[in-house]
């Protein structure tokens, strides 16, 4: 986080706020939330949980930022598809000086999701990056466009292209035990985009994203212009920049026999 300080939390939202350079706790907090108790609409934090699976936290200034997906079954896809397509929030921000002030952004779907809702349960998270100037750069698991917003979640511009590869053959979802029984495969097996990252240093924009069971692509993006689209091993997100290379995130490898721990680099241009 800005000024330093290192962000920890569990399940229960406990956080804890450290100073990285006293390596003491700052501060920390607990967010109120109660299973099931809403407000009849899709502004209750208590319809909400982060999207474990495929979390991003995020900060700005004093703020951290996840992305949170609803499962409630007033308010799922399957159960109220229009409400969940258009009212659905996937951003939450949260003050760590004041954390009851809070903001629930990305309201609803891109009109991709609109064409065949069924095909889209299994695969209605959000990856999302913000970068020093407090811009967001935002991208829907199935959704091919890049859409980046102003600080007060203004629009201001949508661009991208589909990964090479892809497979879209998405299995139709029609009951939470359908969703249960495939999820894993259909996450594994399927395309879809699993990672973006805005690099405030040189201005580059990566997005990761899965071609099928086998291969994961990278999409390079200079301003609003697709540069690069290229295979890259399994699981690949770019953290970030020490000149002269970028660095990913530590990649698992997650086999019977090799429990290894990859970190990639590269330079580009």
């Amino acid at each position: 986080m800005d000024g330093n300080k290192l962000m920890l939390f569990n399940p229960n939202l406990m956080f804890y706020l450290y100073d990285v350079d006293k390596m003491e706790l700052d501060t920390s907090f607990t967010l109120a939330y109660k299973r099931g108790e809403t407000t009849g609409d899709y502004a209750s934090a208590n319809i909400y949980t982060n999207q474990y699976n495929d979390m991003v936290c995020r900060s700005f200034e004093e703020n951290i930022l996840f992305n949170v997906v609803t499962d409630h079954p007033d308010y799922f896809i399957i159960g109220n598809p229009a409400g969940f397509l258009n009212e659905s929030r996937h951003i939450r921000e949260i003050n760590t000086k004041q954390p009851d002030k809070q903001r629930f952004l990305a309201a609803g779907y891109p009109a991709s999701y609109r064409e065949n809702p069924s095909q889209h349960v299994i695969f209605n998270g959000t990856c999302f990056d913000v970068d020093k100037e407090g811009r967001f750069w935002v991208n829907y698991d199935t959704d091919s466009l890049i859409y980046v917003y102003d600080r007060a979640y203004h629009p201001l511009a949508t661009f991208g292209y589909q990964g090479k590869g892809m497979n879209t053959d998405y299995l139709s979802i029609h009951s939470p035990k359908e969703s249960q029984k495939n999820y894993r495969k259909e996450r594994d097996s399927k395309g879809w985009y699993y990672w973006i990252e805005y690099v405030d240093e040189t201005g580059v924009l990566f997005r990761s994203y899965r071609k099928d069971q086998w291969r994961d692509g990278l999409q390079i993006y200079e301003g609003n212009t697709l540069k690069e689209d290229i295979e890259v091993p399994k699981g690949l997100r770019v953290m970030g920049y020490v000149a002269p290379y970028y660095y990913s995130y530590v990649v698992p490898v997650m086999e019977e026999e090799d429990n290894s721990l990859l970190l990639y680099r590269f330079k580009y241009k």
